[in-house]
């Protein structure tokens, strides 16, 4: 059954009793309001009568999840995941459903809680306030939030089980960082995408976190001045900004068991980051996208593994002393004088605004020589020479 959309299940329900008692006792529930729209009615309202269809759509798929959790409740079983999409106009309205949802599914004592509530409007003004009760579910290991506002709470948070922790548009602001990764003591992945009302992000308590991820670049309004995380255990860290919203401050210099570091849109000069990962010894995986001021690079690793670069508008040097290196990757920066010790194959694709110029072709075919496993070349551009 777990392998099915909750739209086969109930078409499979009516036709069958005994499908209908075993779904009833299924410990997943998957409630998706699209299960219940047609294409037309998924498309945006544009008149009254629309918009009426569509409430009492609502009302019947409401009325679905209560009762399915309900009849649910009443049996001496355990839930393994509770995952609920709903859009809605006015948040108010549903407030107390489903914060009802929440507490039942936490009642009984649910591993896997994700919600997506959509606001239809242009604003986040009025999200939906996640209720204190889930800061109560001692059974929750997976929590995914989207379109959601945590507050502060004076209580100890008691989700003893929690590991992996994913926030995407959700208002949290430091303190609740702060909390959540300090009193959660088994939390091993957290992750923040288009997360607002954090001005400065700084994780340092959370004993047993290995990967982190901060994603904030697709929203123009958010903008965070600080990021830091010293975090002993770390070993896979992605941070990723738009150009012109990078933080202003860095310090990720503590995560000494980092192996894999992607760094997007991070406005660091060469000397900056040449400190950073002389802080890693056993760097593996390093990935470079949007770092528009790095200009020359000087690694000399025996750990480094993978290595790409993507995007950084100012490179001018590339020097890798890297003999262990197994994949290597450039696109669409300028062609580098570069000094490569990798006997890897070469991934390398350029994607330029300008025609090559006889200078270009020599630099490219000169950056080309170094390597004689070139495995994928792509060049989007119109020369003005042929290069032999």
């Amino acid at each position: 059954m777990s392998y099915l959309f909750p739209k086969e299940v109930a078409q499979i329900n009516i036709l069958s009793k005994r499908w209908n008692q075993l779904r009833i006792t299924f410990p997943v529930f998957d409630f998706d309001e699209t299960y219940f729209l047609t294409e037309d009615e998924s498309d945006p309202i544009t008149s009254v009568v629309e918009e009426n269809r569509l409430a009492l759509r609502l009302k019947e798929f409401m009325e679905f999840v209560d009762t399915s959790l309900l009849r649910f409740c009443d049996l001496k079983f355990c839930m393994h995941k509770f995952r609920l999409f709903i859009s809605v106009l006015y948040v108010e309205e549903l407030v107390p459903y489903i914060d009802k949802w929440i507490r039942l599914a936490a009642e009984k004592e649910v591993k896997e809680l994700d919600l997506d509530i959509l606001i239809e409007s242009d604003t986040m003004d009025t999200p939906y306030t996640l209720p204190q009760t889930i800061f109560s579910a001692r059974s929750v290991i997976t929590l995914r939030l989207v379109n959601c506002k945590l507050e502060n709470i004076s209580d100890t948070i008691r989700s003893n089980s929690l590991r992996k922790l994913l926030l995407d548009e959700v208002f949290i602001n430091e303190d609740m960082v702060q909390k959540l990764s300090s009193e959660c003591p088994l939390l091993e992945e957290m992750s923040f995408t288009e997360c607002w009302g954090l001005k400065r992000l700084c994780v340092f308590k959370a004993l047993k976190l290995k990967i982190m991820s901060v994603s904030l670049y697709r929203i123009e309004s958010i903008r965070i001045e600080s990021v830091e995380i010293v975090l002993l255990n770390l070993q896979e860290l992605c941070l990723r900004f738009g150009t012109v919203r990078t933080p202003r401050v860095f310090n990720i210099v503590g995560c000494l068991q980092l192996k894999k570091l992607f760094f997007g849109g991070v406005s660091l000069m060469d000397q900056q980051f040449h400190y950073f990962i002389s802080s890693f010894p056993l760097l593996e995986d390093l990935i470079l996208e949007y770092c528009h001021f790095l200009e020359r690079i000087t690694i000399s690793s025996n750990q480094l593994k993978k290595f790409g670069l993507s995007s950084c508008l100012s490179m001018e040097a590339l020097d890798l002393d890297t003999p262990n290196l197994l994949s290597f990757t450039y696109k669409d920066s300028p062609i580098p004088t570069s000094r490569i010790n990798a006997l890897c194959p070469w991934q390398v694709k350029f994607d330029t605004d300008f025609t090559f110029d006889t200078q270009s072709c020599l630099k490219l075919r000169e950056f080309l020589g170094v390597s004689n496993q070139i495995k994928d070349l792509k060049i989007d551009a119109t020369p003005t020479v042929v290069c032999v």
